[in-house]
C-alpha cells in the first residue's frame, strides 16, 4: 500500500494540521477525518487535494471507514473536551478500528513520560492508551512530545 493515502485524525486541530501540512510538503496522498467537512479549514484541505471524510473519534464505524484502504494512520486524542475518560474510550475506539481494518501503521501522539506513573491525569489516560496498543496487534509508534510551543502563545 505504498500509494494509499496516511490517515490523519483530527486534522484541522494544531498537531493534526501540523502533520498534514508535513505530509503535504512530502507529496503524501492524505486523507483527513474530522467532524465537520463544510468548517473552512476542512474545505481550504480539500481545495489542496486532501481527501477529506466525516468521522468521530468516538464512533468506530465512522473510524473504520476513514481507516479503509489508508497505509497508515497519525491518531491523536484530547481530555480536555470531554474529559479523562472519554479521552480513553476515543483510544479505545481508534485501536478497536485499526484492528478492524487491518492498518499497517499507527503512530500515536502521547505525552513524553505518560508511562511513568507522573499523576498528572492527561498523562494517565495517555498510559492507558499506550498500554492498550502494546498488548493489541497493531503494528505502532508512540510520538511523546513534551511540550509545544504554540501553548506559550496562548489562545
Amino acid at each position: 500500500m505504498v500509494d494509499a493515502p496516511v490517515l490523519v485524525l483530527a486534522a484541522t486541530g494544531g498537531q493534526g494540521r501540523a502533520v498534514t501540512e508535513a505530509l503535504l510538503g512530502r507529496g503524501a496522498r492524505i486523507r483527513v477525518m474530522v467532524r465537520d467537512p463544510e468548517r473552512g479549514a476542512a474545505r481550504e484541505l480539500a481545495g489542496r487535494g486532501v481527501e477529506v471524510v466525516a468521522g468521530s473519534l468516538s464512533d468506530e464505524d465512522s473510524l473504520v471507514a476513514a481507516m479503509r484502504g489508508v497505509a497508515s494512520v497519525f491518531a491523536f486524542t484530547t481530555p480536555f473536551e470531554a474529559g479523562l475518560e472519554a479521552e480513553v474510550g476515543q483510544g479505545r475506539a481508534i485501536l478497536s478500528s485499526a484492528t478492524r481494518a487491518r492498518i499497517g501503521h499507527l503512530v500515536f501522539s502521547s505525552v513524553a513520560g505518560a508511562d511513568q506513573d507522573s499523576g498528572v491525569p492527561h498523562f494517565e489516560s495517555k498510559a492507558r492508551i499506550e498500554a492498550d496498543l502494546a498488548s493489541g496487534d497493531v503494528p505502532y509508534t508512540v510520538l511523546g512530545p513534551t511540550y509545544f510551543f504554540d501553548n506559550a502563545l496562548g489562545g
